[in-house]
């Protein structure tokens, strides 16, 4: 009786916000577009299990401002629900149970007091990106979107149990987009679908912020460090190693006449895990994947896709420590 009653209110709600945007001349498609969205987000909220917050957190750090050291990790080409000879979703499970292991092991022998995650993009394998897709693909994109986020959300929950906090910074990529490319807006995204059910999972965890940009970019402040993360597919096809840096140059001294420049970069796509490339004194992070091979790496830049996700810390305006977890 109570759900009934509730479904009701809702719907009345919905026809009433319609009937008042109607009034003010806002075109049917963006009426419905706003209701939609709206129905869609309140039935995952109202859905979706949530982590309570722990009535007993183990030892926390105490810090001093600037010995601070903030450990980050960029998870990226994760490609949850892909099917090949050397991955499926059970491999996936266990190279995060590896990720996990690896994050905290860091974590309590380097005394760090935050943990920045870098999440950008290509978190779910998708389903109609190239022709024939869905013939490598073990589960559909919408079942790949809340797996995925049911299971990092464990991880980090786990993670928040021996950190002070947990910044989240999502960016989408290519492989998590609805329709052809550039068709639909990033919040259509199914990494930023991704991104906002974990969201949800963890929203009574209060030691764990998510920031999720609707941008193809976001710059984020680590330490005394600006960080520009992006997905990567934004730079011409080819080896990374020749394209991103020039992209970068090119962004950085767009942005530093705009007074928001960025003093490094971390972007993925490529699987191929490049620590530290030094442009014009940026420098850029490349990440790896979660598949240790496929056709696009050994097509688009002849090399085998290297399983692996990159990790640093910053510590005041230093990036020391850089490290790839070998999964």
């Amino acid at each position: 009786m109570t759900k009934k009653k509730t479904l009701e209110e809702l719907v009345e709600s919905k026809l009433k916000r319609v009937k008042e945007l109607t009034e003010k001349k806002v075109e049917d498609k963006q009426v419905n577009s706003i209701v939609n969205q709206n129905l869609i987000k309140e039935a995952i909220e109202n859905s979706i299990p949530l982590f309570k917050s722990p009535t007993k957190r183990s030892i926390i750090l105490k810090t001093n401002p600037i010995e601070t050291k903030t450990l980050c990790v960029t998870l990226s080409d994760i490609h949850i629900g892909k099917k090949n000879e050397v991955f499926n979703f059970d491999i996936f499970l266990n190279k995060l149970d590896i990720l996990f292991d690896s994050l905290s092991k860091t974590i309590k022998e380097k005394h760090i007091a935050k943990l920045v995650v870098f999440g950008i993009g290509d978190w779910v394998d998708g389903q109609s990106i190239y022709p024939g897709h869905s013939n490598y693909i073990c589960m559909n994109v919408a079942e790949q979107a809340i797996q995925g986020a049911k299971h990092f959300a464990d991880v980090f929950y786990k993670l928040s149990l021996i950190v002070n906090e947990i910044e989240f910074i999502g960016v989408a990529g290519n492989h998590g987009r609805f329709g052809r490319k550039s068709e639909h807006t990033l919040t259509e995204n199914f990494d930023y679908i991704l991104y906002k059910i974990m969201e949800v999972h963890l929203k009574n965890i209060n030691n764990i912020k998510f920031t999720i940009s609707e941008d193809w970019k976001h710059f984020v402040k680590v330490g005394n460090l600006t960080f520009m993360a992006f997905h990567g597919d934004e730079t011409a096809k080819g080896n990374p190693l020749a394209n991103i840096p020039k992209a970068v140059a090119e962004w950085a001294s767009m942005w530093r006449k705009m007074a928001s420049g960025f003093d490094a970069a971390v972007c993925g796509h490529f699987h191929t895990p490049v620590l530290g490339i030094d442009v014009n004194g940026i420098e850029v992070f490349i990440n790896g994947s979660f598949v240790d091979s496929d056709d696009y790496s050994e097509k688009q830049i002849r090399k085998s896709s290297r399983s692996g996700q990159i990790t640093w810390i910053v510590q005041g305006n230093k990036i020391i420590d850089r490290n790839l977890i070998e999964l």
